[in-house]
């Protein structure tokens, strides 16, 4: 695998995780900035898509409390997307015990800017 396409992973990922967690748990009303009008979320096996009806989505959560405690990525080789999954705990609401969850994102480079991404699909599942 070509070690250039590895960084530009790895900063993208360094810059997306904590930039998303931070949106979702304080700024929910932004989130449809970072999807695509086909994107796709599956967030424990319910499927919605397109950026508007995600955000809508996301919008009906409690408030909410993330807690990364890992992630990796990879480039998908066959495309300039970027395979990002998180492994971590959150707490919705008033819920007094964290959840583990694991979450997916392909995120692929917008056409119009170079170094812009958008979320492709978004795969939630509690453990």
């Amino acid at each position: 695998m070509n070690t250039q396409l590895l960084d530009v992973s790895s900063r993208a990922a360094d810059t997306f995780v904590p930039a998303f967690y931070s949106m979702f748990d304080r700024q929910r009303h932004a989130l449809a900035n970072l999807y695509g009008e086909t994107s796709v979320l599956v967030w424990n096996g319910n499927t919605t898509q397109g950026a508007a009806a995600i955000a809508r989505s996301y919008l009906d959560f409690p408030i909410s409390d993330h807690e990364v405690l890992s992630y990796d990525c990879q480039p998908l080789t066959e495309s300039s997307d970027i395979l990002v999954t998180i492994s971590g705990n959150v707490r919705y609401g008033d819920e007094q015990r964290r959840k583990l969850f694991h979450q997916s994102f392909v995120l692929r480079q917008r056409p119009e800017s170079k170094g812009n991404y958008f979320i492709v699909t978004d795969t939630f599942r509690f453990v």
